[in-house]
């Protein structure tokens, strides 16, 4: 077999993490052990780096949404920019940081109405909006394949903005955890491996490994080899997201 042969066949069997997720991932989301929502998303590669977009509805009493989102992202799955539709009060809100990553713009649009206020980040910023699996699977993508030099993440958390309640006087999920302030917030994390575990995937077993943000707010990542997401467990949402079909632990 010649050299070029060769190359074509480690390409065929070998596809980037863009061919991977780039069909339709569902997940459930499930708190209380029951299924109290479901997202959808697709990361695929554009012109420039990826684009992640994804769908998200969900009641938890009082909460209740139905939105949907666009992130841009660069080719080492670094954060952009990212844009939420609630579909119930139909705000469009935006999140931009400027170049020197230290300022989070975040902008609504309703009804031709426009207004903005602005967040301090930090340059490592990672994007991770409550109840969603593709932002998740975008932190694990980043954490695993282009890791900052400590393993620390600033991360932003949309609250209030981003997945409202339909309910005027609804209170918000971020004031049940202990947040001073019942919107967009960020965290500064910890990344780190934990142990293997077991579960299944259409019935058959997988090995799965682990991983944690540990900070005010803790997360759980369970992947499979190729580094695809099958569930997260989210601190402050008290609430995870179980890819389709997945189970964690025995069959």
């Amino acid at each position: 077999m010649t050299l070029r042969a060769v190359a074509f066949v480690l390409i065929a069997i070998a596809p980037t993490a863009a061919v991977l997720h780039a069909q339709t991932n569902t997940f459930d989301i499930v708190s209380g052990g029951k299924v109290v929502g479901h997202n959808t998303y697709t990361l695929a590669k554009a012109k420039q780096g990826f684009r992640l977009q994804g769908r998200t509805t969900y009641v938890i009493r009082p909460a209740e949404a139905r939105t949907t989102d666009d992130v841009r992202l660069t080719d080492n799955y670094g954060f952009v920019q990212s844009s939420i539709t609630d579909q119930n009060s139909q705000i469009v809100y935006s999140y931009i940081p400027d170049k020197s990553r230290t300022t989070l713009t975040i902008g609504t649009i309703q009804a031709g109405a426009m207004d903005s206020h602005s967040l301090p980040i930090k340059p490592d910023v990672a994007f991770l909006p409550s109840f969603d699996a593709g932002a998740a699977q975008v932190m694990l993508l980043l954490a695993l394949t282009h890791p900052t030099s400590t393993n620390l993440y600033n991360v932003i958390v949309p609250g209030n903005s981003g997945h409202s309640q339909k309910q005027s006087d609804a209170k918000s999920l971020d004031a049940e955890a202990g947040d001073s302030h019942p919107g967009d917030n960020d965290y500064d994390v910890l990344w780190a491996k934990g142990a293997d575990a077991t579960g299944t995937l259409d019935g058959k077993p997988i090995t799965l490994h682990s991983f944690t943000l540990t900070g005010k707010v803790n997360w759980t990542f369970y992947a499979d080899d190729q580094n695809n997401l099958m569930q997260v467990d989210s601190s402050q949402d008290k609430a995870s997201c179980v890819r389709a079909n997945f189970k964690l632990g025995g069959s």
